[in-house]
């Protein structure tokens, strides 16, 4: 059987598939953008299982924020790209959170390349500052923490054990002139 057509009162016309209202864009599209109150985010894409996104979708903020990537259960969760004003994270997620392996590149060109726990650095990970500092090594709770190296732009290392951030016990400083020396 026909399926009715539908009234478009943008277009004052009837088509089969109704042209939907967009109010992030102030338009009409084929493709809804869904506006989404709970989060004030236009969402698109994906399905709805018992009125929670999930599978694959975009999900757009009025500031220009955006994340495209796996939904389950109203969540991030799985492969994902989150992008807001300060960074990009193009990674795996688990219940809303950075989990598994991810990388964030700020706007200051810092970035951090590794495993996440819980939307924090935890695991193996490498983080480089804009000014040429670069760390690699174990992150425990979004610190350094176990054994890892940091390079400076001059040449010199540090090879050790780091704990909450800072180098911790005996490790190894190894400079521009070849010489190094253990010790705190």
């Amino acid at each position: 059987s026909m399926s009715p057509l539908l009234w478009d009162p943008l277009h004052g016309t009837r088509s089969i598939r109704p042209l939907l209202w967009d109010p992030l864009h102030g338009t009409r599209s084929i493709r809804p953008l869904l506006w989404d109150p709970l989060h004030g985010t236009a969402f698109q894409g994906g399905e709805f299982v018992d009125g929670k996104r999930h599978g694959q979708g975009t999900e757009t903020w009025p500031n220009g924020d955006y994340y495209e990537g796996s939904y389950k259960n109203d969540l991030f969760d799985g492969l994902g790209t989150l992008a807001t004003t300060g960074a990009k994270y193009v990674g795996m997620f688990k219940h809303g959170l950075k989990h598994g392996k991810g990388r964030i590149t700020f706007k200051n060109k810092a970035f951090y390349d590794g495993m996440w726990q819980e939307g924090r650095m935890h695991g193996n990970g490498t983080y480089m500052w804009p000014d040429g500092r670069e760390y690699t090594g174990m992150w425990a709770g979004g610190l350094r923490h176990g054994q890892g190296s940091m390079g400076w732009l001059n040449g010199e290392r540090y090879e050790g054990p780091w704990e909450g951030g800072e180098m911790h016990g005996n490790g190894c400083w190894m400079y521009t002139n070849g010489k190094s020396r253990w010790g705190e």
